[in-house]
């Protein structure tokens, strides 16, 4: 999937702006059997390519959702917080749009936190 390093870096940087912790997992097909294994989780954000990008999550322990979805929810009100009328599922559109508003441009972790367990809920 096309921009998925950049999405998964903005993505990051959205959960840590709103002041959530964040992880990064990696793998294959998402079912309710792996993720289970990560009961702290209140929320994975997807990043996968459109045509598998929506899931229905009702058999979760945790939502799942898109990109988009974490920018609406993630987004601080009068910015990303506003529904505009459609669902985008386009990760390099994701990315591009959060390049322009200035989410990510540093996508460094420079909290002083040295362990590797601080990245985005997602699954790609």
């Amino acid at each position: 999937v096309g921009g998925y390093r950049e999405a998964i870096a903005q993505v990051r940087q959205l959960i840590k702006k709103a002041g959530k912790k964040s992880y990064t997992f990696v793998m294959g097909k998402v079912n309710p059997t792996k993720l289970a294994n990560f009961p702290e989780v209140e929320v994975f954000v997807l990043i996968a390519c459109a045509q598998t990008a929506l899931i229905d999550s009702k058999e979760f322990l945790a939502p799942v959702i898109t990109p988009f979805e974490a920018e609406l929810a993630f987004g601080e009100e009068g910015e990303e917080g506003s529904w505009p009328g459609h669902l985008d599922l386009d990760i390099g559109a994701f990315a591009a749009r959060q390049a322009s508003n200035g989410t990510g441009e540093d996508t460094n972790d420079d909290d002083g936190d040295d362990d590797d367990d601080d990245g985005a809920n997602e699954s790609t």
